[in-house]
């Protein structure tokens, strides 16, 4: 798999929600902030882990002009989800040479109020025949300061994409739920002196959405990589004012366009 452009989504964007955030909500509400850090595992285990999650889309069904909107979310104790932003991921072409699959995806990147900010166009291909070796070979981002804990898989449900959940039967979505499939771990670094930051990721796959790539997965820089219908974080964070508070980071699949193959 090969991108045409190296494109790192909202690789800041999380560093300066918790900023935002700390500084708009931090004092409202004192909560709990402790951390235990539970059964270690290894980096290979969760890339695992998640490549038999997004095992369940399907990743290579990809067609041109399908379309997958993403919505960015950021939550604090005591107050209601702020929108952040929105990630839209447009499929631009679909192509078959020598047992080899590209997709071309457009990435773009729109604000609040859907002014867009960024388009960033890029390639995966996938060896027709190698199935999820076309993706399960990733490299984590684990140093020698950082960790993985508490790997969980299990099966879920979710809401259906909110735009689709207003259409008439809920476009056809049974129960207007999806079933998904789950991988939760805990991210954790280690400074020289003080508490390790960790960081809880909470991430579904499912078959029952546009099928799309993405290049991360919140601040987790795996891609290219089959997309989430949702992806969460939380962590705690220092608001500026010496006090620490929970913060909910979310990826949400919002509205899509689904052809037929």
């Amino acid at each position: 798999m090969t991108s045409r452009t190296k494109f790192t989504k909202f690789q800041v964007f999380v560093i300066a929600m918790l900023f935002t955030l700390g500084v708009a909500f931090g004092c409202d509400q004192k909560v709990e902030t402790t951390y235990e850090l539970g059964d270690k595992v290894s980096a290979e285990q969760v890339i695992n882990a998640l490549a038999d999650a997004a095992s369940f889309v399907p990743y290579d069904q990809s067609q041109k002009d399908e379309w997958v909107s993403v919505e960015h979310t950021a939550t604090v104790p005591g107050a209601e989800p702020q929108i952040q932003a929105y990630t839209d991921f447009h499929t631009l072409a679909r192509e078959i040479s020598e047992d080899v699959l590209t997709l071309t995806f457009a990435s773009k990147q729109f604000d609040a109020e859907r002014n867009l900010k960024k388009e960033v166009e890029f390639d995966v291909q996938l060896a027709i025949q190698q199935g999820l070796k076309n993706f399960r070979n990733k490299q984590s981002p684990q140093g020698d300061k950082t960790t993985f804990h508490e790997l969980r898989t299990y099966s879920s449900v979710v809401p259906a994409p909110r735009e689709w959940a207003e259409k008439p039967n809920c476009g056809d979505i049974p129960k207007c739920q999806l079933n998904t499939q789950v991988v939760e771990f805990d991210f954790a670094s280690q400074p020289e002196d003080g508490d390790p930051t960790v960081i809880h990721y909470e991430i579904h796959y499912t078959n029952a959405i546009t099928p799309y790539w993405t290049l991360a997965v919140l601040n987790f820089n795996i891609g290219p990589f089959p997309g989430h219908v949702k992806a969460c974080l939380s962590t705690i964070m220092d608001d500026g004012n010496r006090q620490s508070q929970p913060v909910k980071i979310c990826e949400t699949v919002v509205d899509m366009i689904m052809k037929q193959p």
